[in-house]
């Protein structure tokens, strides 16, 4: 797969756990029914439509009402994925030029596309009232993070480059930052003109995704954890496995694949715990099927991802918890 899989109106009837140290057991469902899709997805919101890229490499979007809408390219662009997409229904991607690398960032908003400033531009990520974080080449030439606001780019602050990956409700931003001698670091940013924060001391570390109340998912190192509310909740790996985590919802429950190497990956979830579940172990069984990773999950406990299925690689599914 060429593109970096990353990277609400409905909530939960059941309360979700206020800190990082375990998710209420209602946030996760004992079995899953699941329905293929027919694009690799990347996000999920709260009315189950789903965002990603078709297998020519082209924005999709799907709902069980209306199926399949393929994104139109816009003039000078040959690929794009859709990386996120808000309540509302706008979802936000890059497109790219194979021949020249060039990329752009876009939103998709009634029924139109249209390409955000900055160039070699990329958006990750979008909130309910429209703000968008994404990364842009900066003056120094190296990519740095950057917030869309009514169709106007804005740096956030940054040393040496970095990248915006998540925005919440509040306004708070994460994403990862270099410094000078080119190491990265997890950043924060409480707004669009406060300088960031690092909520670990580790260098080499990244920040994937952000909870409505400021918890944030890192990876360091070889360690995993949640962190914030007062306090750290380490996800355990599994000897010999390697953990990829994508995504996690409001209650903190989080989702992404794990295993010795990318072709025997499992897709999981994680609720708390030291734990991982197999996904694979909460479906229906059926020859030739196996969900290799979850990329998105939302506050409903719907989970989205690839897997093999009859031969097909990286055939996209969702997962609707049975309650």
């Amino acid at each position: 797969m060429r593109y970096l899989l990353l990277a609400g109106i409905l909530m939960l009837s059941l309360a979700c756990s206020a800190g990082p140290a375990a998710a209420a057991s209602g946030c996760i469902a004992e079995s899953y029914d699941i329905t293929p899709l027919p694009l690799i997805p990347l996000a999920v919101n709260e009315s189950a439509q789903v965002a990603g890229t078709t297998r020519n490499h082209r924005a999709a979007l799907w709902d069980s009402h209306d199926g399949l809408r393929v994104l139109e390219l816009p003039a000078g662009f040959d690929e794009a994925q859709a990386s996120a997409i808000n309540a509302r229904g706008t979802a936000v991607g890059t497109v790219r030029n194979r021949a020249t690398q060039a990329s752009r960032a876009f939103y998709f908003r009634g029924g139109r596309l249209t390409l955000l400033p900055g160039e070699s531009s990329a958006a990750m990520a979008i909130s309910d009232d429209g703000k968008i974080v994404g990364m842009t080449v900066a003056e120094t030439g190296r990519m740095a993070p950057v917030i869309w606001e009514n169709d106007e780019a804005a740096f956030l602050e940054n040393c040496c480059g970095g990248s915006a990956l998540a925005i919440n409700e509040k306004g708070e931003i994460v994403g990862n930052l270099y410094d000078k001698e080119g190491r990265y670091r997890a950043a924060m940013w409480t707004s669009r003109a406060a300088p960031p924060s690092f909520p670990v001391a580790d260098a080499f570390s990244a920040a994937f995704a952000l909870a409505a109340d400021g918890t944030i998912l890192i990876r360091a190192a070889n360690n995993v954890f949640l962190s914030g509310g007062g306090g750290e909740s380490r996800i355990g790996v599994p000897r010999a496995r390697r953990l990829k985590p994508h995504a996690m919802n409001s209650c903190h429950v989080v989702v992404g694949a794990f295993g010795p190497y990318s072709d025997a990956n499992r897709a999981f979830v994680w609720h708390g715990g030291n734990d991982l579940i197999d996904l694979n172990s909460l479906i229906p069984r059926l020859p030739g099927r196996t969900l290799e990773g979850a990329t998105a999950i939302n506050d409903r406990g719907i989970i989205v991802g690839t897997g093999d299925f009859k031969g097909e690689s990286d055939a996209g599914y969702l997962l609707s918890p049975r309650r």
